[in-house]
C-alpha cells in the first residue's frame, strides 16, 4: 500500500527516486539506527519496571527514550527528503507508528 502511494502521488516517480542511491543508503541506516534506539529504549524500560526505586536505571531509561526520540526525529526527516516533500513530517510519522512492516518491507526492497 505504502509503494503503491509513493507511486502514485510522485511526480518524478518511483523509478526515479531508486536512482538516489544515496538516500537509499541513508535511509537504511536511519531506520536500523531507529529501530535499535527503539529496542535500548524497550530494555531500559523494563529493567526500570522491575526495579523503580533505582535512580541509575531511571537516568538510563530516560538518556534512551531521548536517543529513541532523536532517532524517530531523523527518521520522519528522512522519508519526507526522499518523498521530495509529498509525505509531510506528520504523515511520515503515522506511517511510522502504524505502518511499520510495509514500510520496513519498502526500505528493504531499495536496495
Amino acid at each position: 500500500k505504502l509503494l503503491h502511494f509513493l507511486k502514485q502521488k510522485s511526480r518524478i516517480g518511483f523509478r526515479k527516486l531508486r536512482k538516489h542511491k544515496e538516500f537509499e543508503m541513508n535511509i537504511k541506516k536511519v531506520f536500523k539506527a531507529f529501530e535499535k534506539a527503539e529496542q535500548v529504549s524497550n530494555m531500559a524500560s523494563d529493567a526500570w519496571d522491575e526495579n523503580p526505586d533505582d535512580t541509575a536505571l531511571e537516568a538510563a531509561f530516560d538518556k534512551a527514550y531521548a536517543d529513541e526520540f532523536k532517532a524517530f526525529a531523523a527518521l520522519v526527516s528522512e522519508i519526507a527528503k526522499v518523498s521530495h516533500g509529498l509525505i509531510s513530517e506528520k504523515v511520515a510519522g503515522v506511517m511510522i507508528r502504524t505502518r511499520r512492516g510495509e514500510l520496513r518491507d519498502l526500505i528493504g526492497r531499495l536496495a
